[in-house]
This record gives C-alpha cells, structure tokens and sequence, in this order.
C-alpha cells in the first residue's frame, strides 16, 4: 500500500508529459493546416514575390521564405548583393512592401560564403522562375518557398510546394539536372 502512494504521483506527471506531449502535436497539426490554407489562398506566388523583393532591394534573391500569422500572410525573402544582405518582407496578397532592412557584411567569410553563394546563383543556366515553374510541374503543387542550396555539388534551387494539403521538397540544379 505505500509503495502504491509513493507512485501515485510518478502516475501523475507522467500522464501531465503525455498529455502534454499530445497537444503539442496536435497543435503543430493545426498549425500545418493553418499554413496550407494561407499558402493556397495567398494571390501573390513565389516567382512574383521574388520578382517584387528584387526590385525592392538590390541582390539576387537566395532565399524565400511563406510565413502565416494573425496579421495575414506574407512573404520573407533574403537577397544578396556584394556588399550587403537585404531582408524584404511582403504581404502575400497584394504584394505590398512591409519592411525592407539591409545587413552590411561585417566578417570576411560571411563575406566569402555570400559571394559564393551569388555567383553560383548568377550563373545558374536555369533562372529561379523557371526552376519554380519545373517544381510546380512536378509536384502539381504550388511552389511556397524557396533556398539555395549551393553546400553540395551540384548546386541547386530547394523549392517546397503544396499539392493535396502535403508538402514536399523538390530539387532543380542550377544545370537544369
């Protein structure tokens, strides 16, 4: 019997961790659904939200990023110059400028890393539109973001879409491979 009360509450903070355990997930579920149905209503795609960030800052765009919040979505796209990181955030359903900050680059090789990076962007035989168009085909889907993977050899676009409220993650080379 007093080994009994002694577990008793052992029994109760484990059931708190389970329980706890599972409405943590399913709260990341309703926050994947959540994602889904912004992304798929959002009217501005990831061409067009690349397209609007370069023209906002200066920089080849090597990162874009869809984000859903209470204030709506919107997008986050990291552009690089030679000189400077420019972050661009944008509504994703009317494409307006929500802030622009730029970043000087301070440490020679976060100075290295960046101009690899744009080099291998800028020399891309494939642009960053049409590597989006072939992820769109592939997956059926629609593209919602998007890196620059260039830490492997071949480099290549990293483009995320949704298809039947999943996600899935298609690679196209900078070759067109």
């Amino acid at each position: 019997m007093q080994n009994r009360n002694k577990l008793a509450p052992l029994a109760v903070v484990l059931l708190a961790f389970v329980l706890t355990g599972c409405a943590s997930s399913y709260q990341d579920d309703f926050d994947m659904l959540e994602q889904v149905q912004a992304a798929k209503s959002a009217k501005i795609d990831l061409a067009q939200a690349a397209d609007i960030a370069s023209r906002a800052a200066k920089g080849i765009p090597v990162e874009i990023r869809f984000h859903s919040r209470p204030v709506g979505p919107y997008y986050a796209v990291k552009l690089l110059e030679s000189e400077a990181t420019n972050y661009v955030v944008l509504d994703a359903n009317s494409g307006s400028i929500l802030t622009v900050e730029r970043k000087w680059h301070q440490v020679p090789w976060l100075k290295r890393r960046n101009r690899s990076e744009r080099v291998h962007t800028q020399n891309a035989d494939v642009s960053l539109s049409d590597a989006i168009a072939k992820a769109e085909a592939i997956t059926g889907g629609k593209a919602v973001e998007m890196t620059v993977d260039n830490q492997r050899n071949p480099q290549a676009y990293q483009i995320s879409s949704i298809h039947d409220g999943e996600f899935s993650t298609t690679k196209i080379g900078f070759r067109g491979e």
